[in-house]
């Protein structure tokens, strides 16, 4: 009886000495081929198409895959199964907290069970990935190789928690009737009451975080170099040297909260999800002086000296660049600011967020007015609504999962 508990697969694998464990980690997006796994074929290889057209992902990997490499050198192959981050973000997208599930057992049952335990302490698990992690190097050029060089360590992914996960976990399509069953699984069966634990789908709130600095007079040749793969930088050539309208991406993005809110217009194509209807619980836009977020002087006079540079470049701007005079010449530019849109809700389709930032960018231009996000759900026409913004400017800021926190 207690192998089966309501056709539960984990409590067999509890049976076979598996432990299932919730972890929570954070990376960098830049090297990483989005979340999901893609197999042996499609990550840290050579694919050569039908055109002999190569691709190079030597030293890419997702996120799951590194995951699923760490935990096989800390426990052996044979001894995980069942890798699954509950927020699958794309590739480039940044977390500072994602959260994973995976159902481990002990290498050596007879050498290393503790106190009659067969469950790994969650400290060795987090420190054991973190040792295997950093160990995964980047695909390196062949003078590394050929001198013998070991490459550098690498910290752009780490686990930051772990605990024994709970066992079960309602399920939440226990009380629906045969025909919403229909209409929300597309199928018709028996639903029990508990089911095992999934990060994914315990998660009961996630948060993003999206980050543009606003360089209103500033060109491609003047940029901040260490945030060209954490924030969307919006220079002159973007904005046309205005200031970007902050009330009024506000107001647009108080329309895009709501339950039960069919978001097709902001959904991507490749969506897996069955319905585009999800609940948003709050979203916000906000607007600092970049600098602001730095307490020391050095880079606040950093920034000083930046605008000071954009001024004497504006003053060899000529009229042959055919632009509207929107950027003052030879007076002090608009200070470079931090636009960030906060935005939380239980689950989010395809792409959600990022869709929703290139229509908020365009109403901030003033291309667009921001009633025009109340039209956008109503026609529920991806096509009407403008071009998504890019992936690294995104941070996945946090997963909660009800009452259970590690």
């Amino acid at each position: 009886t207690h192998c089966m508990y309501n056709g539960s697969i984990m409590a067999l694998r509890r049976c076979q000495g598996f432990t299932r464990y919730a972890l929570s980690l954070q990376y960098h997006g830049q090297y990483h081929l989005g979340v999901s796994y893609q197999g042996l074929q499609k990550e840290n290889c050579i694919i050569t198409s039908n055109s002999k057209n190569e691709t190079d992902l030597r030293g890419l990997q997702s996120i799951e895959g590194r995951l699923i490499e760490a935990f096989h050198n800390l426990a052996g192959p044979e001894n995980v199964e069942n890798v699954k981050i509950s927020s699958r973000t794309d590739r480039g997208v940044h977390a500072l907290r994602n959260t994973c599930h995976v159902d481990v057992r002990k290498r050596n049952l007879s050498d290393s069970i503790e106190g009659g335990s067969q469950c790994w302490d969650p400290i060795r698990i987090i420190h054991g990935l973190n040792y295997h992690l950093c160990r995964q190097s980047l695909f390196f050029p062949l003078h590394y190789q050929s001198r013998q060089k070991i490459p550098p360590k690498r910290y752009d992914l780490r686990i930051i928690s772990a605990a024994k996960a709970p066992p079960f976990m309602e399920n939440k399509f226990y009380h629906l009737s045969p025909s919403e069953q229909q209409q929300v699984l597309q199928h018709q069966q028996e639903q029990p009451r508990h089911i095992d634990w999934n990060a994914r789908f315990s998660a009961t709130k996630r948060t993003y975080v999206y980050r543009m600095i606003h360089l209103p007079v500033a060109t491609e040749e003047y940029n901040i170099p260490f945030e060209h793969d954490r924030a969307w930088i919006l220079d002159r050539k973007s904005t046309g040297g205005g200031q970007m309208n902050i009330k009024a991406m506000q107001e647009a993005a108080s329309y895009m909260v709501g339950n039960g809110i069919d978001y097709s217009s902001f959904r991507g194509k490749s969506c897996q999800r069955s319905s585009p209807v999800v609940n948003v619980l709050s979203a916000d836009v906000s607007c600092t002086p970049y600098y602001g977020n730095y307490t020391d002087f050095a880079a606040a006079n950093m920034m000083t000296m930046i605008n000071d540079d954009f001024s004497q470049h504006n003053k060899k701007i000529t009229s042959s660049e055919n632009e509207s005079s929107s950027v003052t010449t030879g007076t002090q530019p608009i200070p470079a600011s931090l636009i960030t849109f906060t935005i939380s809700g239980d689950s989010f389709v395809y792409r959600q967020v990022r869709n929703m930032v290139g229509c908020l960018v365009e109403i901030g231009k003033g291309k667009l007015q921001p009633t025009h996000v109340k039209d956008l759900l109503e026609k529920r026409q991806r096509k009407l609504a403008p071009a998504m913004a890019p992936a690294h400017g995104l941070f996945l800021v946090d997963v909660e999962h009800g009452d259970f926190s590690f």
